[in-house]
């Protein structure tokens, strides 16, 4: 059901590249959860599930029988979430389940603007705290910029609290794990969002409804944010008006997407519009 024009099908194919890129860069370079490293991913040009161009992403590796530290420096950028996930899209079903959340707003930061987050199963004595549970195995971070080009990002470190030693040298059969995970997750991202837009093209056709939270919620959502999705078409003398009653929240924006859910290019050109 997807378009087959030259254009579309070129997009698609340049899509699965990135696709690959973003799961090597995860389930290969980013996989230890010994040693966990930040990653982005998704960006510029590695585009996943109508990304957000306000947002800058970071995910890591975790493993929910260990404790890890977040330090960081808050940084000017207006909104920014922590939140734990299980499941993953390199192991199919689409979902990312929510398994712990802190708010920006709830944040301690000291007079510098420098802050630690424990992320643990069970809550420490003081301080900031992000939940995990047994099954949590990544750690997702939203930073939301109002205007990106005036507003710092916020400056992380993540360490695991009860690490020994240094990692240890290429595991040849661990890395044949990972090449699979890798190729898991582009065939199931792929998947997953095909069906979203074919979805999208029966449900929402030239309208642009309130989805089902629930089903955004379980592939990876913000529990902060309310999801509107719409397919349209248009001939060239037509448009899409929206009449919106813009509500009493933190931050909106609109955005237009391709047929694979990847923003288009918002380094050159005005693809969305944010409060």
């Amino acid at each position: 059901e997807t378009p087959h024009t030259v254009f579309d099908q070129a997009e698609g194919m340049r899509y699965l590249s990135r696709l690959v890129r973003a799961g090597l860069e995860m389930m290969v370079e980013g996989a230890d959860a010994d040693f966990p490293v930040f990653v982005v991913p998704s960006h510029e040009t590695i585009k996943i599930g109508a990304d957000n161009p306000d947002n800058l992403y970071l995910a890591a590796r975790l493993d929910g029988a260990h404790r890890y530290r977040i330090r960081g420096r808050r940084g000017t950028v207006p909104t920014i979430g922590f939140a734990t996930k299980k499941g993953g899209y390199d192991k199919g079903a689409g979902r990312l389940e929510g398994t712990g959340f802190l708010d920006g707003r709830d944040l301690e930061v000291d007079p510098a603007g420098h802050f630690e987050i424990t992320v643990s199963c069970l809550r420490p004595a003081r301080g900031n705290w992000l939940p995990m549970e047994a099954e949590t195995r990544q750690l997702l971070v939203r930073q939301t910029f109002h205007d990106r080009r005036r507003e710092t990002p916020a400056e992380l470190r993540l360490d695991r609290l009860d690490a020994a030693g240094a990692p240890a040298p290429l595991d040849p059969a661990r890395f044949a794990e990972s090449l699979l995970a890798a190729a898991n997750y582009t065939e199931n991202t792929a998947r997953l969002f095909c069906d979203w837009a074919a979805r999208f093209k029966e449900q929402h056709f030239n309208r642009l409804p309130l989805g089902d939270q629930a089903i955004y919620q379980a592939a990876g959502g913000d529990p902060n944010i309310l999801y509107y999705h719409g397919y349209w078409e248009l001939a060239e003398d037509e448009a899409l008006v929206i009449d919106a009653r813009l509500p009493p929240c933190e931050f909106w924006n609109f955005q237009v997407d391709n047929y694979w859910m990847e923003s288009l290019d918002y380094r050159f050109h005005r693809i969305h519009v944010n409060s």
